[in-house]
C-alpha cells in the first residue's frame, strides 16, 4: 500500500532533518570523500522518499533515528563504491607510468620516442598522463588538474590507448571537442 506524500511534507522533512543527515555522513563518509557528501546526502533523502511512499517506515522509531540509519548505510555504500573505482583506476594507470615505456636496456632513441609521443597527446589527455608518470594516485591528478575523479580515469583510459598506438606506429582518432 503506497502512501501519498506531499511535496511539502517532504520539504519539512528535509529541512527539519538536514543536520542529523550530515552528522551522519561526516562520522561514517571517509575524509577522502568528502567531496561525495551532496551524492550521500541526495541518495539518503531519494531512499527515505521512496521508504515513505512504499510505507516501510512504521512509527517504530523516530524519523530522526530512521534517517541516520538511512544516512550511515548510504555512506558505507558510497566508501565501498568510491574505494572499488579507486582501486579500478589505480590498475588501469599503473601500467602508464614512464618506467613501463622506457626500461634501463632500451636506448635513447626509444626514450624520445615516448616523450614524442606525449607531446603529441591532446593537452587534456597530455596533462593526465604527466601525473600518472610522477606517480600520482587518480585522486591528486583530480585535485591537481582541477577536474572530476571520472574525468581523470576516463582521460587516463583514453590517453593510454592513444600513446600505445602511437609508440606501436598505429595511428589514431583524435577525440571529439567536447571530449577534451
Amino acid at each position: 500500500m503506497e502512501k501519498i506524500l506531499s511535496e511539502k511534507e517532504f520539504e519539512s522533512i528535509v529541512s527539519n532533518t538536514r543536520g542529523i543527515v550530515l552528522s551522519a555522513v561526516s562520522r561514517t563518509l571517509r575524509s577522502e570523500y568528502y567531496d561525495a557528501i551532496d551524492d550521500v546526502a541526495q541518495n539518503t533523502y531519494l531512499r527515505l522518499y521512496k521508504s515513505l511512499v512504499a510505507g516501510k517506515f512504521r512509527g517504530e522509531a523516530k524519523m530522526e533515528t530512521y534517517l541516520y540509519v538511512i544516512a550511515r548505510n548510504e555512506s558505507i555504500r558510497m566508501n565501498a563504491k568510491l574505494t572499488r573505482e579507486k582501486r579500478k583506476a589505480e590498475k588501469l594507470i599503473s601500467f602508464t607510468r614512464k618506467e613501463d615505456f622506457i626500461m634501463e636496456d632500451k636506448n635513447e632513441d626509444n626514450k624520445n620516442a615516448v616523450e614524442t609521443a606525449l607531446l603529441s597527446l591532446p593537452e587534456p589527455y597530455r596533462d593526465v598522463m604527466a601525473c600518472a608518470m610522477e606517480n600520482l594516485s587518480t585522486t591528486e591528478t583530480a585535485v591537481r588538474l582541477g577536474i572530476p575523479l571520472g574525468t581523470v580515469k576516463s582521460r587516463s583510459k583514453r590517453g593510454r590507448d592513444m600513446l600505445r598506438k602511437i609508440l606501436e606506429g598505429e595511428s589514431y582518432e583524435r577525440p571529439f571537442k567536447s571530449e577534451q
